[in-house]
């Protein structure tokens, strides 16, 4: 049986985009610095102090995890969380009369957040605190700037986000668990040598999923359509004229033809979306996590590739398809929203062949 990976995301890319945004940070405090310079008593003392010194101190923390990335790569996660830790110590002790700029310290726990591991994140949220720690102890200027109940405010809502935040993990954690809990009790069918996925989940002849595990994959999506945790578009292909190239070739080629389109689609589609033989020469995809405008666009895309392709079994001839697309709305429930997708199916051949329509 094939191993369950849980989320994967390229390291390398990930950790360039974390000190992409560290630079940012630099830019950003170098242009909020600048339009306070009309303000100032001395501008050259200013400018040392608010400008040089803290970009300086920025650029140097950066660079070390620029290095330290580079050089302890399975240190990578602990050593840009505290790397956006000292970032967020330098902006929150140049700008201290700014209350808000204490939230800064939270920004170590939104980098863990990243890496989706609890332990990293409760690493994070010691980081903070011990960020707030060193200011207060170092930077005796916090209590005449600062109040006492501002203080306890901001650490109080920094708890709190921090609370939701572990929240968010474990509940992310748990859906994580289910779905590998379903990923294996699948695969442990699929790796039956008696072929019975075939006779449950798959189309023998296209070998994309049949027409009832479509409906099973529908009623869960509808589920999470209605918890609005996602988007949900079902399309209806229907094969123009198939009949008669079937009287004209026979059915060997028909089903030659029927594969050749099948593949085409899943091709298109890759395995984001759900590709189903719904019956005869219909196919239904399932559109999800995606806006109706890109199904639409992608719909169109699959249709001119289609009837690009000379098929040899229909003497080189060319099928064309006409679909109907449609999305799921809130409450519409499943047989009305597939009756919406047929009548922009019917619409389609009615006003073809070779057409898109969506309802």
């Amino acid at each position: 049986m094939e191993n369950f990976r849980p989320f994967e995301y390229n390291q390398l890319k990930w950790n360039r985009r974390l000190l992409h945004l560290f630079w940012f940070m630099v830019l950003l405090s170098l242009i909020v610095e600048c339009t306070y310079l009309g303000d100032a008593p001395s501008v050259g003392e200013f400018v040392w102090m608010y400008i040089v010194r803290p970009t300086v101190l920025l650029v140097a923390v950066i660079l070390m995890a620029e290095a330290g990335i580079r050089y302890l790569p399975k240190q990578h996660d602990y050593i840009l969380i505290s790397s956006s830790a000292l970032i967020a110590i330098i902006i929150t002790i140049i700008n201290l009369e700014q209350t808000f700029v204490l939230f800064s310290l939270f920004v170590p726990v939104l980098v863990s957040f990243f890496y989706y591991q609890l332990q990293k994140l409760l690493f994070a949220v010691a980081t903070m605190f011990l960020s707030f720690g060193v200011i207060c102890c170092f930077d005796h200027n916090l209590y005449s700037t600062v109040n006492v109940g501002k203080i306890s405010g901001i650490l109080s809502i920094m708890v709190l986000m921090c609370l939701l935040m572990v929240g968010m993990m474990m509940r992310g954690t748990e859906v994580s668990e289910y779905i590998r809990s379903a990923y294996e009790a699948r695969q442990a069918l699929l790796d039956r040598p008696d072929g019975s996925e075939k006779l449950i989940f798959k189309d023998p002849l296209t070998n994309v999923y049949n027409h009832t595990s479509f409906h099973e994959h529908l009623d869960l999506l509808i589920k999470q359509c209605e918890a609005g945790s996602t988007e949900l578009h079902v399309a209806l292909v229907d094969l123009d004229r198939f009949r008669e190239w079937n009287a004209s070739y026979g059915y060997r080629a028909g089903d030659e033809v029927l594969r050749s389109v099948a593949s085409i689609v899943q091709a298109k589609i890759g395995y984001r979306h759900l590709l189903a033989r719904y019956g005869g020469e219909e196919f239904a995809i399932l559109f999800v996590g995606t806006s109706l405008q890109a199904a639409s666009d992608k719909l169109e895309e699959i249709r001119e590739a289609i009837s690009a392709v000379p098929h040899s079994s229909f003497n080189h001839g060319h099928v064309t398809v006409s679909a109907g697309l449609s999305s799921y709305s809130a409450e519409l429930g499943k047989e009305a929203f597939l009756e919406r997708v047929r009548t922009a199916l019917g619409e389609a051949k009615r006003l073809g062949p070779n057409r898109t329509e969506v309802a």
